[in-house]
């Protein structure tokens, strides 16, 4: 298990698939962890030449809960000192959902570290309109997985597998309640929108054709307009397009 500390002495979790020289880092959604990927990135991913590094955010998976921290200044600091403990002067950045908003962050204010940036599902730099109360009661009830998987089963296609499925509650259910109200605060209630400004890396934006919030539609007004350059592709399924469509993610992601 490795780690690496982040400029306050946090201690932070991630996984490292592959040793080729092309550095890849992979950010999960709200309430994931390093895990969410490792399915994807074992059996989808093209490693040859490829070191592919899967970060596990403060207070999720095996990294160090703490209470404070969780910004998205602190969050990309985090990244790039993951990416600095790895020998990553370079990289292209992933992102799913809230990684996608961590990762624009990130891209506008250290592009001279990225290579590539690909945006899963993501969150828009903007706001969301999730109604504050709401979601209170859902970080201090997911401890619950009934209540979790009468949340989020409309978030997945069908075709998705129970294990798949499973694995992402159980993720959800283990991160405590403050850090996924804290994390929420940056998802929903926090605009990065002006200090995003135009991303122009090469870039990859997908989206899940029947995503209930992060839909096509959605991101064509609210995500592409910050990454202009950016091919922007749907796919089948619903919002956890990593874990409903990996081998079309691979593909895209090669293409890219």
């Amino acid at each position: 298990m490795a780690f690496a500390a982040a400029n306050d002495g946090v201690q932070l979790h991630f996984e490292t698939f592959g040793a080729g020289e092309e550095g890849w880092i992979f950010l999960h959604g709200w309430g994931g962890a390093a895990a969410f990927w490792r399915e994807f990135l074992t059996d989808h991913f093209d490693l040859q030449n490829r070191r592919a590094i899967a970060i596990s955010f403060r207070g999720h998976g095996d990294s160090a809960a703490t209470l404070t921290g969780y910004s998205f200044q602190q969050f990309a600091a985090d990244i790039i000192a993951v990416a600095d403990a790895a020998g990553l002067k370079q990289f292209s950045l992933a992102g799913f959902s809230l990684g996608g908003k961590v990762a624009a962050w990130l891209a506008a204010h250290h592009p001279e570290r990225l290579r590539k940036l690909v945006l899963i599902s993501p969150v828009a730099p903007g706001l969301v309109p999730f109604e504050r109360a709401a979601v209170q009661q859902l970080c201090d009830s997911a401890s619950d997985l009934l209540v979790l998987d009468g949340f989020f089963r409309s978030w997945f296609s069908a075709s998705v597998s129970r294990a798949a499925y499973d694995s992402v509650l159980v993720t959800m259910a283990a991160t405590p309640a403050r850090v996924l109200m804290a994390t929420a605060e940056l998802l929903a209630w926090t605009s990065i929108a002006a200090e995003v400004g135009e991303i122009r890396l090469p870039a990859l934006i997908l989206a899940g054709e029947r995503d209930p919030v992060y839909s096509p539609d959605y991101q064509r007004k609210e995500t592409l307009p910050f990454v202009p350059n950016a091919r922007f592709t749907v796919v089948a399924g619903g919002h956890f397009v990593p874990i409903e469509q990996p081998a079309e993610l691979a593909r895209e992601i090669n293409a890219l």
